[in-house]
């Protein structure tokens, strides 16, 4: 649903070849539709997947370089000179958890965010990742932990 609500906002190609008005537009447009939110999102690795290939699509538009073109996405990114979309994502997690963790255990926002269900009867199929384990996760793979 970002996405597509991303997406419609892009396709104000007028403004976007505007160079003045290129980093602007990516910080209003682009971070702030797409990425609302994410501070509670669990990342899957499908959901990483589409959340840069969209970044990279945008860059392309706003450089107006077709797929044709055969340029790379390294290359995109040195020509913006930004960072990955998913590091983004993932830095505002770890800050918005960072504030969560030095709040009073008795509010709710904490509550949840450390909350492991009750184990019983679990439905067929692969379990979800719960947001404890995807924190313990990010910490990991930061070698924060």
């Amino acid at each position: 649903m970002r996405i597509l609500l991303t997406s419609n906002a892009m396709n104000m190609t007028c403004i976007w070849r505007r160079p003045k008005l290129f980093v602007f537009m990516l910080i209003l447009v682009m971070l702030i539709i797409l990425l609302y939110g994410c501070e509670s999102w669990v990342v899957t690795r499908d959901m990483e997947d589409k959340i840069n290939a969209f970044a990279k699509s945008c860059y392309r538009v706003m450089l107006n370089i077709k797929r044709v073109d055969r340029i790379s996405n390294e290359a995109i990114c040195n020509m913006t000179k930004t960072i990955p979309l998913i590091t983004r994502v993932r830095t505002q997690q770890l800050k918005f958890l960072g504030h969560v963790l030095r709040l009073h255990d008795d509010e709710p926002v904490k509550e949840y965010a450390l909350y492991v269900p009750p184990h019983g009867k679990r439905k067929p199929g692969r379990p979800r990742t719960l947001y404890l384990k995807y924190v313990q996760d990010l910490l990991d793979s930061d070698g924060m932990l």
